[in-house]
Parts: structure tokens; sequence; C-alpha cells
């Protein structure tokens, strides 16, 4: 069973008429198979390339996380303590005038 091109279609049809599978895949394959492949090793390259940035922009945003929140409890530590200082101020500054007052 040979294959013969349809003039209209300009596709090979098998002698009976009907579609030749093997032979049509056997073209696509010889026209557009090393395009296919290159273009599927590159979308999976891209797609490696995508993990490893998701990946490695977790582990950055993990980071600024614990960044921030280091920073938040020395800002609330840092504030206590200032609180502390100003309260002590304050406290002396009534010691002075209980002491002017007392003279």
């Amino acid at each position: 069973m040979g294959t013969v091109l349809d003039k209209d279609s300009k596709t090979p049809e098998a002698t009976n008429g009907a579609a030749a599978p093997q032979t049509i895949d056997q073209v696509r394959e010889l026209l557009s198979g090393a395009e296919q492949r290159t273009f599927e090793d590159q979308l999976s390259k891209l797609r490696a390339d995508m993990q490893a940035m998701q990946s490695d922009l977790e582990g950055q945003l993990k980071n600024a996380r614990k960044e921030l929140s280091d920073a938040v409890a020395k800002a609330d530590t840092d504030h206590k303590a200032r609180l502390a200082e100003v309260g002590s101020a304050i406290e002396e500054v009534g010691r002075a005038i209980g002491s002017i007052a007392n003279r």
C-alpha cells in the first residue's frame, strides 16, 4: 500500500483513500521534530530556572522576615530602655525639685 499526494490538500494519503498515520507522523518528525525537541528543552530549562528563582526568592523573603522580626524586637527593647531612662530622669528631677523645696 503506497502513498500518493491528494492534489487538493497536498497531504500524503494511502492509496485506498485513508490517511496513513505512521507516514504523517514520520513527515511531522522530519519537518519539525528537531524544532519541537529544541522547544521542549528550552521550556524545560526555563521551568528549572523559574523554580530556582522561586526557591531563591523564598529564601530571601524568609531572611527579610527574620531581619524584620529581629529589628522589631530590638526596637522594642530599645524603646523600653529609653522609657526606663526617661522614667529615671523624671524621678531625679522630682528629687531635685523636692530637695530645693525642702531648703
